[in-house]
């Protein structure tokens, strides 16, 4: 008898601990969930405004994107498509508000394109970025 609850104490302490790492699973795996759903809402904001919007609601639109792209860089660093997202939307805030190109803005840019790019050497859209930006 002593066995048995001894057995059946055990296996309850290993469904508790196989319970508790599953959490964890699940934590980092609904993290990167979350932070791909909320990239693809960003990218979308990137595309409808610049392809759709109407020219009053633009800056909104890209206020909106830059702080879902910021939110998904803090859930999944490791996406290229999320820091070029948060270049692009700070991008065309930048310019649309016609901001002076100050040392720190550049920076700011130079750092989300780069980190892309350090991810994706091979990222179209921050390639082009680059080029743009070299370029000017």
């Amino acid at each position: 008898m002593r066995h048995q609850v001894v057995t059946i104490l055990a296996a309850g302490l290993l469904t508790v601990a196989s319970a508790a790492a599953g959490a964890d699973d699940c934590a980092e795996n609904c993290d990167a969930d979350r932070g791909a759903r909320i990239l693809a809402e960003s990218l979308r904001q990137l595309r409808y405004a610049e392809d759709f919007a109407p020219e009053e609601e633009k800056d909104a639109v890209y206020r909106r994107g830059k702080e879902l792209a910021e939110r998904a860089v803090e859930l999944i660093p490791d996406r290229a498509d999320a820091h070029y997202a948060l270049f692009a939307h700070t991008g065309r805030l930048m310019s649309r508000a016609g901001v002076i190109p100050n040392p720190f803005n550049l920076f700011t840019l130079r750092r989300s394109l780069a980190r892309a790019l350090e991810l994706d050497p091979d990222h179209p859209d921050a390639l082009t970025a680059r080029g743009c930006m070299s370029r000017r």
